[in-house]
């Protein structure tokens, strides 16, 4: 797992693809994003990875101010399961906002 600035962010995807998640609790609140490629309840977030992703896709995973700890777990558990180019957005879903959210 490595974190990922959003100037990166940026940068990566202007120029290949790579997969959004966002995660939350089952029991918090949960604002979905358009662009956001998956919204996923760490609960489940796991199994669904298996399912969606590719183990070589960039994936970045991304929460509120509230969810950096378990961005950080479920970044963890997704090397845990073998996927090789994971990134945790280092700031918050308001600052993400506040910058711009990065165009797809």
């Amino acid at each position: 797992m490595r974190r990922i600035s959003f100037a990166d962010l940026k940068q990566r995807l202007q120029t290949e693809e790579v997969n959004l998640v966002e995660v939350f609790s089952l029991e918090g609140v949960h604002d979905t994003r358009e662009e956001t490629d998956v919204n996923v309840p760490l609960e489940t977030a796991g199994q669904q990875a298996l399912e969606q992703f590719g183990k070589d896709e960039p994936i970045v995973v991304y929460g509120s101010q509230e969810q950096t700890l378990s961005c950080e777990k479920f970044a963890h558990r997704l090397g845990q399961l073998g996927f090789r180019q994971v990134f945790v957005y280092t700031g918050s879903k308001k600052e993400w906002d506040e910058l711009g959210f990065p165009p797809r």
